[in-house]
């Protein structure tokens, strides 16, 4: 029921960039510069939202429907931190108060040794809202 509502506001303004199966809902990224945002339902009260390979476990479907919309704005970003060309810690920002806030974390906390470290920086902006910082 959840994924069909999410077909039916979101499949014709995400044209060409939706994946619908029986429990689950994609919006594949635009460009480099977003990520993916996805929700599956594993029953009646558990729901699942991701975004890329960072991913939250819901039970209210309000909840996980709030998470999945925060995703899909401009409001959300999640930092990416990669050694050696490899992906290793993902980070989840929500601008607040006109200020980033992490929200969700996956990945070791403990960096490796090494300085040859990357952050990248993805958002997406399929919906927006005001805000009074960049």
């Amino acid at each position: 029921m959840l994924i069909e509502a999410l077909e039916d506001r979101f499949a014709r303004k995400l044209a060409g960039h939706c994946q619908v199966s029986d429990n689950s809902f994609r919006v594949v990224r635009k460009d480099d510069a977003g990520f993916d945002v996805w929700i599956r339902e594993e029953g009646r009260r558990s729901f699942v939202v991701g975004f890329g390979e960072w991913q939250e476990k819901y039970s209210e479907p309000t909840a996980a429907l709030a998470c999945f919309a925060q995703g899909l704005s401009n409001q959300c970003r999640l930092i990416v931190h990669a050694r050696l060309g490899k992906d290793f810690r993902l980070e989840v920002e929500q601008l607040r108060e006109g200020a980033w806030t992490r929200t969700g974390e996956r990945g070791p906390k403990r960096f490796a040794p090494w300085p040859f470290g990357r952050r990248r920086i993805l958002q997406n902006d399929w919906l927006h809202e005001e805000s009074g910082a960049g």
